[in-house]
């Protein structure tokens, strides 16, 4: 058997085969992206939700177990409150308030701080600056709304509920069914 005379065909991709591939593959990434844009940011918005939650129950339990009102508040630098209820993604302070004044003083502990965030906006109620919790667990002041809301979708939005009692929940919209909305 002669092997030089084998005809041996060696099949490639035409340029017609490429750019149809190429277009599949944009359209199919086209209308990815939005969807993975969406994802991405619920994910940011319930893990931020996630680690207030976890601030508010901490303040409250730690409030009960001291027998000590303690203060969560929004902070840029992890020692003292600032007083923009708009700015909670930039980070959060969680003190124990010996005195009951709200703010905190060089001998009053640090119990947690929270870093800023990225990708998400959180607000609490118009005024309402910090939380403060008394040594019965109960929250001082009106109930307090902590919104939590998206630069992608508004859709998106959520927030946390604290009511007087100390109780929290989460919510997709506010009291008497308002849609979760931050102000500039």
């Amino acid at each position: 058997m002669d092997v030089c005379h084998l005809a041996v065909r060696v099949r490639g991709f035409s340029v017609i085969e490429l750019f149809i591939t190429l277009g599949v593959m944009i359209i199919l990434l086209a209308a990815g992206v939005p969807a993975w844009r969406h994802l991405q940011a619920d994910n940011r918005l319930t893990s931020a939700q996630w680690m207030y939650a976890r601030l508010l129950c901490l303040a409250r339990s730690t409030a009960i177990q001291r027998r000590l009102p303690t203060v969560l508040c929004p902070s840029t630098d992890g020692q003292q409150c600032h007083r923009d209820y708009r700015r909670w993604q930039e980070g959060a302070l969680l003190f124990a308030d010996a005195d009951g004044d709200g703010k905190r003083d060089r001998d009053e502990p640090v119990l947690a701080v929270q870093q800023a965030i990225t990708g998400v906006v959180v607000q609490s109620s118009k005024g309402r600056l910090r939380v403060r919790f008394r040594a019965s667990g109960d929250a001082v002041g009106s109930n307090l709304s902590l919104r939590f809301c998206s630069p992608v979708d508004p859709g998106l939005n959520r927030a946390l509920i604290l009511y007087g009692s100390g109780r929290l929940r989460s919510a997709r919209r506010l009291p008497d069914d308002l849609p979760v909305v931050c102000t500039d």
